[in-house]
C-alpha cells in the first residue's frame, strides 16, 4: 500500500505541493481539479496516463494508471475496482491543507498525505473490495493467494528463472525476462525487464492465472487448481470423495437440456468461486458466471450437455471425468478382474492341452515298441 501511494504521489507531485506549482500535462497543483471531462495527466515521459476512465457500454467510470501508448488503454492500478463512480461525478484535488483526494459526491475514496517534516507517504482506499486473487512476492518467489490461503507458487528464482516456469528465460524471446528484487526490514519488491516488448503487462486473471498481455500467454498456472496437483507448483487441498485424479472442467460451447440452472447473483462471487461450489457438490456438472465476472449459475442433476459451436453460443464449465475417477473406477476393477479370469483359463487350457499331448505321445511310443516286439 504505501508503495502504491509513493507512486501516485510522485506521479503528481514530484515537483512539489506548493502553491507556486503550476500545472501541466503531468502535474496538478493546490485547489485544482481533475475531474472526468478534464485531460487525463500524462508523465514527464510519456510512459503512463493518470486519470479517469469509462468502460464500454456503462455509465461508471474508474480511476486509474494507463500505458499512455496501450490502444486497449488497460488500466495498471485502478482505485476503486469494486465501487465504480456514477455518472462521471468522480474528482481528483488537492485541497489548501495539502491532501491529495479523489471524492465523489463528497465522499471520499482515495486520501493520500503528506505529512509535514517528512517525505513518508501513506495512502487509505475506502469501500474497496479485493478480488479472489493476489499475487505476492514472498522469500523469491511468486505466490498466489485466493482468499487468504496459498492457491499457487512459482518455486525459488535461481538463475533468472523459476522452478515451477519451465519456459522462463529458457531461450525463447517471448518469455525472456531481466529480474531484479529488493528484500529488506521495510520492502519486499521484484522488479522485471521484458524484452522485445514496449508495454510489459502481467494479468492476473479471475480464475488465478498470470497472463503476459503482450504475448497472450500464460506465465502461472494455466487451468484451476483442484487440489492433487502440487507437483507444479499448485497447492494440496482436499479432494471430494465424488472428484478423483484428472476431473476437470473444460470450456464448451453449448447448454444444458433439461434444466435452467441454479442462479447467485452475489457481485462478491467471482469464477473461481463458482468453480469451487460446482468442485465441492457431488451432483454438479457444469457453471459459468456473468459476463461482468461475478455471480454464478451452476447446473446440477441428472443433465445433458449439449454442444453448440456457434460462435455465438454460450460458453460453460463442463465437468469432464478423468480416467481415474474415483466415480468410474469399478468398471476399471471389472476389466482387471475379467482379463486376470481370462489370463488364467488360458494358462489352465494351455497346460492341460500340453499335458494331454505329452501323455499321447508316450501311450504311441509304448504301442510302437509292443509291435516290434
Amino acid at each position: 500500500m504505501k508503495l502504491i501511494a509513493f507512486l501516485i504521489f510522485a506521479f503528481l507531485c514530484i515537483w512539489g505541493l506548493d502553491s507556486s506549482l503550476v500545472a501541466g500535462e503531468d502535474t496538478i497543483g493546490i485547489g485544482e481539479e481533475l475531474n472526468s471531462s478534464s485531460n487525463p495527466l500524462v508523465s514527464q515521459g510519456g510512459n503512463f496516463t493518470l486519470g479517469f476512465f469509462t468502460l464500454d457500454n456503462t455509465n461508471y467510470s474508474y480511476f486509474g494508471i494507463w500505458y499512455t501508448n496501450d490502444d486497449p488503454a488497460r488500466p495498471v492500478w485502478v482505485a476503486n475496482p469494486n465501487t465504480p463512480i456514477l455518472n462521471n461525478s468522480g474528482v481528483l484535488t488537492i485541497d489548501g491543507t495539502g491532501v491529495l483526494k479523489m471524492t465523489n459526491g463528497g465522499s471520499t475514496i482515495v486520501n493520500i498525505f503528506d505529512q509535514v517534516g517528512s517525505r513518508n507517504v501513506s495512502a487509505t482506499l475506502c469501500d474497496s473490495v479485493f478480488g479472489a486473487f493476489t499475487l505476492n512476492w514472498e522469500s523469491q518467489q511468486l505466490v498466489i493467494y485466493r482468499r487468504g490461503e496459498v492457491y499457487w507458487s512459482s518455486g525459488l528464482l535461481r538463475d533468472q528463472s523459476f522452478h515451477f516456469i519451465p519456459a522462463w528465460n529458457a531461450g525463447s524471446d517471448m518469455f525472456h525476462y531481466n529480474i531484479s528484487y529488493v528484500s529488506n526490514n521495510d520492502e519486499r519488491f521484484i522488479i522485471f525487464d521484458a524484452a522485445h516488448q514496449n508495454l510489459p503487462m502481467w494479468i492476473l486473471t479471475p480464475n488465478g492465472q498470470i497472463l503476459d498481455a503482450a504475448n497472450s500467454r500464460f506465465i502461472g498456472p494455466a487451468d484451476f487448481c483442484y487440489g492433487y496437483e502440487s507437483d507444479n507448483g499448485r497447492a494440496n487441498s482436499l479432494v471430494p470423495d465424488c472428484r478423483g485424479h484428472n476431473d476437470r472442467f473444460e470450456q464448451r460451447r453449448g447448454y444444458f437440456v433439461g434444466n435452467s440452472g441454479s442462479y447467485d447473483d452475489n457481485s462478491s462471487l467471482s469464477l473461481s468461486d463458482c468453480m469451487e461450489r460446482c468442485w465441492s457438490d457431488c451432483t454438479c456438472l457444469g457453471f459459468i458466471n456473468n459476463s461482468n465476472g461475478t455471480g454464478c449459475i451452476i447446473w446440477s442433476g441428472n443433465l445433458v450437455q449439449r454442444e453448440d459451436n456457434n460462435p455465438n453460443s454460450m460458453i460453460i464449465y463442463v465437468l469432464v471425468r478423468g480416467n481415474s475417477s474415483k466415480g468410474n473406477r469399478w468398471w476399471i476393477w471389472l476389466i482387471i478382474a475379467v482379463a486376470i479370469s481370462l489370463l488364467m483359463l488360458l494358462l489352465c487350457l494351455f497346460c492341460y492341452l500340453r499335458i494331454n499331448r505329452h501323455r499321447r505321445e508316450g501311450e504311441e511310443k509304448k504301442m510302437a515298441t509292443t509291435v516290434f516286439t
